[in-house]
């Protein structure tokens, strides 16, 4: 496993861009009533799942193995990213619910980093 800081920090940066310009658009679409607030509590879940996978997938897919562990990887420098986040903003470690949330991204983050390899190697076939 021989990942660039520059590849972790360009997918990092991706994963993170897509949850900020998600967070807005949908801000607004609410704040314009276009939105409901159930489907605004969705998309504040579905989301970042969403990004880790991608920004994982991004890692993964020039490797030719271990994606498990690049996803791995990917989640867990997300998750200690926004642990000392929320300690800092907020000044309290994360809760039982924050930390669950956090274990579904990793796993979202693993799948896409097995992914990113699979179709890797589906291409080169």
């Amino acid at each position: 496993m021989n990942i660039s800081v520059r590849k972790i920090l360009e997918s990092l940066g991706i994963a993170i861009g897509i949850i900020i310009v998600s967070s807005l658009l949908i801000a607004t679409l609410h704040i314009l009533n276009i939105l409901s607030k159930n489907v605004v509590t969705f998309l504040k879940i579905v989301i970042p799942i969403i990004a880790l996978f991608t920004g994982s997938y991004l890692i993964s897919k020039e490797e030719k193995t271990n994606g498990w562990k690049n996803g791995l990887l990917f989640g867990t420098i997300y998750f200690i990213i926004m642990f000392f986040l929320n300690l800092f903003i907020k000044g309290e470690v994360i809760s039982l619910k924050q930390f669950l949330f956090f274990l579904i991204l990793l796993v979202s983050s693993v799948l896409g980093g097995m992914m990113g390899v699979y179709f890797n190697q589906e291409e080169e076939k």
